[in-house]
């Protein structure tokens, strides 16, 4: 079973629990409103997705190709996140924990940390393995981290830019893209185990 890791508490210079909360559900709404018309449902927009390079927690340079014979569920982080990114990789395990085998052979969870300074690979390696050990650790240049952002449109920023400690405020979303790395689907921050296999379970079904 899927497992959080031991919490770390945010910087005592950081913002409060309840501000940071607050905050970081503004950035969803506006990342979710951003995303809608990208993804065709007020009409015909960019694809999300597609070409990257990072480094995963092996120290090993990847990029989309790497996961090409899969499905990936990607979802955008950092490890010193205080409470959004561990319920979220939580839920990430227990859902790949509820596919069967032969599914489980078809998926790639992908975590892509937005917090090049502090999240080596190293430290990507002991924090993903606390959640399950098929979610691989991604990590960038900030030139790399930029592109793919950009290309998932991905909102990440420092709520404090003079302070290497401090939190970053970012939008929370899985995404679920087909095996040529376009995203076909974006499921919200919060949302269960069961409908992430529900997701993935129909994308392998249309795509087998």
């Amino acid at each position: 079973m899927s497992k959080s890791p031991k919490s770390r508490s945010p910087h005592p210079t950081g913002p409060s629990r309840r501000s940071l909360i607050g905050g970081l559900v503004g950035l969803v709404l506006v990342a979710v409103l951003a995303l809608l018309p990208r993804l065709g449902v007020f009409g015909s927009g960019p694809q999300l997705g597609g070409a990257f390079t990072l480094t995963d927690h092996h120290g090993k340079t990847v990029t989309q190709k790497s996961y090409a014979d899969k499905l990936r569920v990607m979802f955008f982080g950092y490890t010193y996140c205080p409470d959004i990114c561990p319920g979220d990789l939580a839920t990430l395990g227990q859902a790949y924990d509820l596919l069967a085998p032969e599914e489980q052979a078809q998926v790639a969870l992908l975590f892509v940390s937005v917090d090049p300074d502090r999240d080596t690979p190293s430290v990507l390696a002991s924090y993903v393995a606390a959640f399950s050990p098929a979610i691989t650790g991604l990590v960038g240049t900030p030139e790399q981290l930029e592109k793919i952002k950009k290309a998932f449109n991905v909102i990440a920023r420092k709520s404090d830019p003079n302070n290497p400690d401090s939190t970053i405020d970012h939008s929370a979303l899985f995404y679920l893209c087909d095996r040529d790395g376009n995203v076909v689907r974006v499921l919200p921050h919060g949302a269960s185990a069961a409908v992430l296999v529900e997701a993935v379970r129909a994308q392998l079904t249309a795509t087998p």
